[in-house]
């Protein structure tokens, strides 16, 4: 038992021992693990130290990148697609990274540089230079162009894994660039352009330095017409050695040249004619222009000389002024002779107008008649004659003034229509006045001596149909049209009718088909009254001419019973004188026939002397206006109306073509008659003035 016991006691020892062991054993694997657990946490506390530094890192990397917003910044794989997306890659292009990650980086490329492959060169250069850059167009979402910079760069990690792309807008300094390109050229072509001018230019022209005048460029005409080389002149006080002569001969100082004063003072010089001793000695006279030129300041950095040659101008100007002397001295022989011949050649054949009027009351025969019927055709012929050959005369001589007024236009043509009607009427022909409400401005008895030639002609060439005179109005001017439907004129044919002496259709010279005055006296009257004649005619279909009147203001209508004949002359008492006794005698011969009362005078004197006898009041006083014994026509009815206080009717008889008698008549409110008159005309006058 007890071995027994001591067996148990071994045994439970022995396993004591075991099971300790066993125990340091664990403890030793234990610590083992803890110092194992202990490395692999100082492990792990590494690693997330080195990941945390590591997400620090990328962070800031993507701060970085996003924000670089002037640059879009990207990355590629190796096939090309884009893998990362910076805000500056949005701003730029306008894609969002959601949209364009996965997406070929070929979508910002221009189509053409697509088909090219660039994309492809691009990465190829990079893996073998490692680097690409390049400049070119690249294509926004919303499909706008924009220039850009670009940078292509491999990213390795040991092997290539991706590709970085950086890109920058460029495109303000592009534009920028072609336009600074742009303008060089411009500006290159304009100077070439100025040059070409400059040298092409009939002045001389020198630009000059201020203040010292050292001349910086001239062209080639600036040597030709000084006749020596500017390179020669240094500063402006060398001025002086110029060839500028005042016109005593004494030359220019330094500071008289107009280029001085402008380089110094700002003056600017127009056209100023200078006496010049060219290179060669030859005297010329030159018009010199100047002017400054200006720097920001205000300071005046330039001046520029242009100038060409007048000599042969102001031999031209000298030779016009004789010219114009010459023909002025012209002009007065012309008028002095239209004056004499107009009155020495109006007065026989006014008397044998008169007498012929006389002596048809003395002749009882039918042959008898017919004579005097052919005298009286021959007679009037050669007043009408010589009436527009004193008018064309007159017009070219320039001695007509107009009296230009406002007046009613209606009333001209009604009384151009009454004196034309029975002549229209007897060849059968309509003429008709339309009613014209308008007033004209102009010269009432040169206008109604157009619109009477006008219908004069019509009548003359029209044979059957109608004569219109008509109005239209229209931009401030009155058109006076005269219409027919007579022979009409050729198209070859309407540059001629306006010149003197030109009939279409009367080869043969037949007087009665006029003198061929009567559209050139039209033509020469448009012209100093500045109305615009025209004609519109076809051959066979009649014509239409026109005179274009500016409007006036309606004045006062004048009384229909100035217009209305005047009662029986008989017992009316008439004045007469005229110093031409054949004229004197004619009057007082036809005025008796027609029941006048007259007393007869060669004189002022004489007439004053008789009425003084009579103390008789005369209804009119009917005087020559050029008279003997230093007085005219005007006096006598001056003396008379002053004789018997009051306003006495009266009527100048003149032969005379001078504007200025004319003022004289109607100042003193006078009627002018012009000689030759016809019975016609002299009666018509007279009933106006007893109206």
């Amino acid at each position: 038992m007890a071995d027994d016991h001591a067996l148990k006691a071994d045994g439970k020892n022995a396993g004591r021992a075991t099971l300790l062991k066993r125990m340091t054993a664990l403890e030793e694997d234990n610590a083992r693990l803890r110092r194992e657990q202990d490395q692999a946490i100082a492990a792990l506390r590494t690693a997330k130290e080195e990941v945390d530094t590591l997400r620090r890192g990328e962070k800031r990397l993507d701060l970085i990148l996003e924000s670089a917003t002037e640059y879009a910044i990207f990355t590629l794989d190796l096939e090309g697609r884009i893998t990362s997306w910076n805000t500056g890659a949005r701003n730029i292009l306008g894609w969002e990274k959601e949209e364009i990650l996965g997406r070929e980086a070929n979508v910002i490329l221009t189509p053409e540089d697509r088909a090219g492959g660039v994309l492809k060169v691009e990465m190829a250069q990079a893996l073998g230079e490692g680097r690409a850059g390049n400049e070119r167009w690249h294509v926004r979402k919303d499909g706008s162009r924009f220039w850009a910079t670009g940078l292509l760069m491999p990213l390795r990690n040991g092997r290539v894994e991706g590709f970085l792309k950086i890109l920058r807008d460029r495109t303000k300094e592009r534009l920028a660039e072609e336009e600074r390109e742009s303008l060089r050229r411009r500006l290159d072509a304009e100077q070439a352009v100025f040059k070409a001018v400059v040298e092409r230019l009939p002045s001389g022209l020198v630009v000059s330095e201020a203040p010292s005048g050292r001349h910086l460029m001239h062209n080639d005409h600036a040597v030709r017409l000084l006749g020596h080389e500017l390179a020669d002149i240094g500063d402006y006080p060398d001025y002086a050695r110029y060839g500028a002569l005042h016109a005593d001969g004494t030359p220019y100082r330094a500071e008289e040249y107009p280029l001085v004063r402008t380089l110094l003072r700002g003056e600017v010089v127009d056209q100023e004619e200078m006496i010049y001793r060219r290179g060669d000695d030859h005297i010329t006279t030159l018009s010199v222009s100047t002017a400054p030129v200006r720097g920001p300041d205000g300071r005046i950095t330039l001046g520029v000389t242009a100038f060409y040659d007048i000599a042969e101008r102001k031999a031209l100007e000298e030779a016009l002024r004789d010219a114009k002397e010459q023909a002025d001295r012209a002009n007065q022989a012309k008028s002095r002779f239209l004056a004499a011949a107009s009155h020495d050649l109006r007065q026989p054949l006014q008397s044998l107008l008169l007498f012929v009027s006389v002596l048809r009351s003395y002749v009882s025969s039918n042959k008898g008649h017919e004579i005097l019927a052919h005298l009286q055709g021959g007679l009037d012929a050669m007043k009408n004659l010589l009436d527009s050959l004193m008018d064309i005369s007159r017009l070219d001589a320039g001695i007509i003034e107009p009296g230009v007024e406002d007046f009613p236009v209606q009333l001209l043509l009604d009384e151009i229509g009454a004196a034309f009607t029975p002549v229209a009427t007897v060849k059968g022909l309509e003429l008709e006045v339309a009613a014209c409400g308008a007033a004209v401005r102009s010269d009432r008895t040169l206008l109604g001596r157009m619109v009477r030639n006008l219908v004069e002609n019509a009548v003359r060439y029209t044979d059957s149909g109608h004569i219109y005179i008509r109005c239209r109005e229209g931009e401030g001017r009155l058109r006076i049209e005269v219409e027919d439907t007579g022979v009409g004129i050729s198209p070859g044919d309407l540059g001629r009718i306006w010149e003197e002496f030109q009939q279409v259709g009367n080869l043969e010279r037949n007087r009665t088909q006029g003198l061929g005055l009567g559209l050139a006296i039209v033509q020469r009257l448009s012209q100093l009254l500045d109305h615009a004649v025209g004609v519109r005619s076809h051959p066979g279909a009649g014509s239409v001419f026109s005179i274009e009147v500016p409007l006036g203001f309606p004045g006062e209508p004048v009384p229909q019973s100035m217009l209305s004949a005047a009662e029986d002359n008989r017992g009316r008492f008439i004045v007469l004188v005229d110093d031409d006794d054949l004229v004197l005698e004619a009057l007082q011969e036809i005025l008796r026939s027609w029941g006048y009362t007259v007393l007869a005078a060669s004189s002022r004197d004489r007439a004053l002397d008789r009425l003084r006898a009579t103390s008789r009041r005369p209804d009119i006083v009917l005087a020559d206006y050029q008279l003997g014994g230093g007085y005219f026509g005007t006096d006598v009815v001056l003396a008379i109306r002053e004789m018997f206080d009051t306003d006495i009717q009266g009527a100048i008889l003149t032969g005379e073509t001078r504007p200025d008698h004319v003022r004289d008549a109607t100042r003193h409110g006078l009627e002018i008659i012009h000689k030759p008159v016809t019975p016609q005309q002299l009666d018509a006058v007279l009933r106006k003035l007893l109206a």
